[in-house]
């Protein structure tokens, strides 16, 4: 019988294959963040030699800070593993976006000839994260009103713990 060659599909997109983990500012995220090229059919790219690197970008819903670390990573046998990644300001809903970049092999007949750029570049986003400051202290953000002998406040209070800088690390219902 003739030999079969099996060649890898066309690359379609990147995901994040490890999640970042939460950290104390300043610090090391716990779980660096591994990202990987896919193929059109959401199987790994592990031999892609078009999508050169991969640049993270931190986004957040309630507070900004700064992503600190090697923020572009070359990708290697189709993954690109991030190692130093931190940020600089506590919060509870940070995630990282990840684009790449290179070229697109449009060698196929049915495509065209030669490298194009990949335009726009291809993303993904981690799942949420936290960043914690170091607790220094306590706030009461909502005090209790009305309550009589065995029953239940009508509001609950609300504390917050919060760091140094005197912003929020965590809140917390009281019951």
């Amino acid at each position: 019988s003739n030999p079969i060659t099996i060649t890898a599909a066309a690359i379609k997109s990147i995901t994040v294959s490890v999640q970042p983990g939460s950290a104390l500012h300043g610090s090391p995220l716990s779980i660096q963040p591994r990202v990987a090229v896919l193929d059109r059919f959401g199987n790994y790219a592990l031999e892609d030699e078009f999508v050169k690197t991969v640049t993270a970008e931190l986004v957040g819903v309630q507070q900004v800070g700064t992503l600190g670390g090697q923020l572009v990573q070359k990708f290697v046998s189709g993954f690109a593993t991030f190692t130093d990644l931190s940020v600089n300001n506590p919060a509870v809903q940070y995630k990282l976006r990840f684009y790449a970049n290179g070229t697109w092999d449009t060698s196929n007949p049915k495509v065209g000839t030669g490298m194009e750029a990949i335009d726009p570049p291809m993303v993904a986003e981690s799942e949420s994260f936290q960043i914690l400051g170091l607790v220094s202290g306590l706030r009461v953000q909502q005090q209790p009103e009305q309550a009589y002998g065995g029953s239940s406040f009508e509001v609950q209070p609300r504390v917050a713990l919060v760091d140094l800088n005197g912003q929020v690390v965590a809140v917390k219902m009281v019951r």
